[in-house]
């Protein structure tokens, strides 16, 4: 049910097309297996389009959703889950969950890093967006991001020009409990808060329920400090489980590092 599910089962539906017409009942047989084991995690999807791992898994699931999805629309003639409760809100947790100068609210297991995807250009193009569109193409714009491949194929022309993005500035996803608002979408400066509730207990995880980032005047004035990356060594060379400890809560980033009261954090925990 993690982002592994969509990432392994939408490689393989990818390889079944690029190969059908040489063993069509084959490829056919292995895609539709496929399909079914790649709904075991899109209901995490639901109800408002989060992805529960953190913004950088988002990311990260987004690119393969959108080279999945990309490939069996222009195979098969339709979008696949294109209805399905929650994808159609998937792409505006991006335009919540970054602020004013391109970071993220980086919760759970991400780092505070610009996050930009192509995907949002086949999502905008699925859902006929100009909007979600033209945010997109601003922020290619503004942060200097060199477009790729995909960008090119999904992005619609025209839709840029000179106008202001009409996007909310008010955000609630649903489940994964993120709340985002702010000032304007215009000014660099702009006032901003983002925060998430949810469930500490999934894959990526950290027990940070509560943490939150403040941005106003072009400043960060409170941050979270995002993930360990040292838990995520092998346990041949990971200093927690060679301590005989668990590595997953061992690094202070996993709990007494994000922007959030902790109670009793010596108390074994």
């Amino acid at each position: 049910e993690t982002n592994w599910g969509i990432v392994c089962n939408g490689g393989i539906v990818n390889l079944a097309l690029a190969t059908a017409e040489y063993n069509t009942d084959y490829a056919m047989t292995v895609m539709s297996s496929a399909l079914r084991s790649i709904e075991f995690p899109w209901y995490r999807l639901a109800p408002d389009g989060a992805w529960y791992e953190g913004t950088d898994y988002w990311h990260f699931v987004l690119t393969h959703i959108s080279l999945f999805m990309g490939s069996y629309e222009a195979v098969m003639g339709e979008a696949f889950a294109k209805e399905y409760m929650g994808l159609n809100h998937y792409s505006y947790f991006q335009p919540a969950f970054l602020g004013p100068s391109g970071k993220p609210n980086n919760f759970h297991a991400a780092d505070d890093t610009i996050i930009q995807n192509p995907g949002l250009f086949y999502m905008a193009k699925i859902y006929n967006d100009d909007e979600l569109m033209k945010y997109r193409a601003d922020r290619i714009k503004k942060y200097g991001i060199k477009p790729e491949v995909m960008d090119i194929i999904w992005f619609k022309a025209g839709v840029e020009g000179e106008n202001k993005i009409n996007l909310k500035h008010d955000y609630y996803f649903g489940e994964t409990e993120f709340v985002s608002m702010r000032e304007n979408w215009e000014s660099d400066d702009a006032a901003w808060v983002s925060f998430h509730g949810g469930y500490s207990n999934n894959a990526h995880d950290h027990i940070d329920v509560g943490t939150f980032v403040y941005t106003i005047g072009g400043v960060r004035w409170a941050i979270d400090l995002g993930k360990e990356m040292l838990s995520y060594l092998p346990d041949s060379e990971n200093p927690a489980i060679l301590a005989g400890y668990d590595s997953r809560w061992f690094f202070t980033r996993k709990g007494e590092g994000h922007n959030m009261v902790v109670i009793n954090p010596d108390d074994g925990l």
